[in-house]
């Protein structure tokens, strides 16, 4: 029934795979969403699917490779045609082959923290943290220039390392002395030498300064470097205890108990 609601409303020729009305309602947006990925499961069909890519001559004795394909066909099953089983076993075996793949996000869901702390890894590593930059392009705001420094755009680099207010911090855990810390632009490479090298001591920091940036650019609360060093402090202790996880510093850094 619900499906021959949605077709009646957003497709009433018929539901076609290339196009079709963008608006609508959350259930329709979720469809569009899901049909974005199965297409990578359909592939280019001409007539009964018989004749001969390379050899087969036909509509003026032109190759078939002159010619523009007339139809598609379902990968996900022998019959070619789609179905919703079919479509779910597919997206669940691309979900899996995509966890095997160095350049997925298990890394960061095998973490032992807190979620909120997995999920903001994530974020950062989508480039999907809501700093200055990313307000501007969803038009959210019209400046894209830092709220603390007010010098330049607020990308995710400079929110979370290069900010003036930031380096301060980071030269305090220990960081001033680690070339790849400062030069790498990569921001998924940055994240994954930061946890592979310093675990919950990086990512608590991390954790603070955003949240600092936060207090200081929407509630106007100013949060000193050495409340972000204790606040992180405290966090990794509470990690520590809760996960196990070893707490791992750059240097001897004096934290503010």
């Amino acid at each position: 029934m619900w499906v021959k609601v949605l077709c009646g409303k957003y497709a009433p020729g018929g539901f076609d795979l290339y196009k079709h009305k963008v608006d609508g309602s959350s259930v329709w947006r979720a469809v569009l969403q899901a049909k974005t990925m199965l297409l990578e499961g359909f592939s280019l069909k001409v007539g009964s699917g018989d004749v001969s890519f390379f050899f087969d001559r036909w509509m003026s004795n032109e190759p078939l490779c002159r010619k523009v394909p007339d139809g598609i066909t379902w990968q996900g099953d022998v019959s070619g045609v789609y179905s919703a089983k079919s479509g779910y076993g597919w997206l669940i075996n691309r979900e899996n082959a995509d966890l095997q793949d160095d350049s997925s996000w298990l890394w960061i869901w095998k973490l032992k923290l807190p979620f909120k702390l997995n999920y903001f890894l994530w974020l950062v590593c989508h480039s999907a943290l809501p700093t200055n930059a990313l307000r501007v392009q969803r038009r959210c705001t019209n400046s894209d220039i830092c709220g603390r420094c007010g010098v330049v755009s607020e990308c995710i680099f400079h929110c979370l390392r290069d900010c003036c207010k930031v380096r301060a911090v980071w030269k305090v855990v220990g960081m001033d002395s680690i070339p790849w810390f400062w030069n790498e632009h990569n921001l998924v490479q940055w994240l994954k030498n930061g946890v592979d090298n310093f675990g919950i001591t990086f990512i608590t920091v991390l954790w603070w300064i955003w949240r600092a940036r936060c207090a200081e650019c929407i509630a106007n609360e100013n949060i000193e470097m050495m409340e972000i060093l204790r606040l992180a402090r405290l966090m990794q202790e509470d990690i520590h205890r809760v996960f196990g996880v070893s707490i791992v510093t750059p240097k001897e850094v004096r934290w503010v108990s």
